[in-house]
């Protein structure tokens, strides 16, 4: 009867990322990685078991469908309501790794998988409890717990913040007083929760992550982008083979159309022995003692220079990057001379893949294009329909992909 409860218990997961074809994995870190990733009430029951799982779990144990879809059902619940208590703790966390503790062998085996995370107030463990196996990958079992000093020591830390807030609310003036500070106190308590929550997401984004470079109010919006003050100098930066070899070097500092857009493959990198602080003739560079060669674009797969990475996409050109994934972002530059006064357009373009890239000088890709690039993950795609943010959703679609279709995104080796 123990053994029957068990094998109904599991009967939970069918993957928030896996949401189509199930891919034969008996890796539990690769389970616990995708159970983290989706580790709310909303979402962990989605990788209890599916039709398929329910269905091997049926043929070797002898247990009716009509039983382990009741006991899906229940589990369905109860993990639902065990988590919600955990993440009104502990709302957010950093996960370290996963373990593996073996409950049964046969007839299907059954195993608590452990996540091992840490948190402000030290370190947790939360427990997959009965977690099961079948032909093709691990699902979620019948509950999940939290143990460790870091859990005790967020109910700690929790229970005094608390006590002090009732104590600052006194009446009077200085009750008036603290109540002020209360509240700066909670708003930087707010911010510091955001940052750990946008911290718990980032360590899901692989490959290079550009950022627009701070600009004056009365400056162009190349300037986002481009150090228009540094053009003609060699600084420091690296280039990266076809084959992935990086090689540092000291590159010249180019206009934006000789490093973005159409024509940008027709111009090769000049490259000096040394940085300099002073413009150099580009036109005829090898008269400079310090000039060291050139290298061929079409021998190249990125550089970096200038604090930013310029990138060759397939079908597309030169671009300046700014994220990698199967849904990655970049920025393309327009040069548009009129009145004898020359403007560049620089705006932000998504592609996923080698597919069309999308957004103009005059918006970015709507809601919908980035719904059809996520066509494959349905649950992921739900997330955006239901308001989560565009940034939030892609990442996570990105780390999905990632798990389900590895090797297929090719990252560019940076320093």
């Amino acid at each position: 009867m123990k053994n029957l409860t068990l094998l109904l218990s599991f009967l939970a997961i069918s993957s928030v990322v896996l949401a189509q074809k199930p891919k034969k994995t008996h890796d539990f870190n690769v389970f616990a990685k995708k159970i983290n990733f989706a580790f709310t009430p909303e979402y962990i029951v989605n990788r209890l078991p599916d039709d398929r799982a329910l269905q091997y779990v049926s043929e070797q144990t002898g247990t009716s469908l009509a039983d382990l879809q009741k006991q899906k059902t229940a589990n369905k619940e109860k993990i639902r309501a065990e988590l919600t208590k955990i993440k009104a703790v502990i709302p957010t966390h950093i996960y370290n790794n996963a373990e593996i503790r073996i409950v049964q062998e046969s007839p299907i085996k059954i195993a608590d998988i452990v996540l091992n995370c840490t948190v402000s107030a030290g370190e947790v463990a939360f427990v997959l409890k009965n977690c099961i196996q079948t032909n093709l990958s691990w699902y979620l079992g019948d509950g999940v717990t939290v143990e460790g000093a870091g859990f005790e020591g967020t109910i700690a830390a929790t229970e005094e913040f608390e006590a002090e807030k009732a104590k600052r609310n006194s009446s009077g003036f200085l009750g008036k007083m603290n109540q002020l500070q209360n509240l700066n106190d909670s708003l930087n308590d707010l911010g510091a929760e955001e940052q750990k929550r946008m911290d718990s997401i980032n360590q899901y984004r692989k490959g290079y992550i550009g950022h627009p470079f701070p600009k004056e109010a009365m400056q162009k919006e190349i300037h986002r982008y481009y150090h228009m003050d540094k053009i003609d100098i060699p600084l420091e930066g690296f280039y990266v083979k076809k084959n992935g070899e990086i090689v540092k070097a000291n590159i010249v500092y180019r206009l934006p159309e000789f490093f973005v857009g159409d024509l940008a493959n027709n111009f090769d990198l000049i490259l000096f022995n040394f940085p300099k602080t002073s413009k150099i003739d580009v036109w005829n560079p090898q008269k400079d003692p310090n000039y060291k060669g050139r290298v061929g674009k079409n021998d190249i797969q990125a550089f970096y220079v200038g604090g930013q990475l310029f990138a060759n996409y397939p079908g597309i050109g030169w671009r300046i990057a700014i994220s990698e994934g199967a849904i990655h972002e970049f920025v393309s530059i327009v040069k548009v001379e009129t009145n004898n006064e020359t403007i560049y357009h620089t705006f932000l373009q998504k592609q996923k893949l080698d597919g069309e890239a999308y957004g103009t000088f005059l918006g970015a890709p709507s809601t919908n294009v980035i719904l059809d690039m996520m066509e494959d993950s349905p649950e992921i795609q739900q997330e955006l329909k239901d308001g989560e943010s565009q940034f939030e959703v892609i990442i996570k679609y990105n780390y999905w992909y990632d798990l389900n279709y590895p090797e297929q995104v090719k990252y560019i080796p940076t320093l």
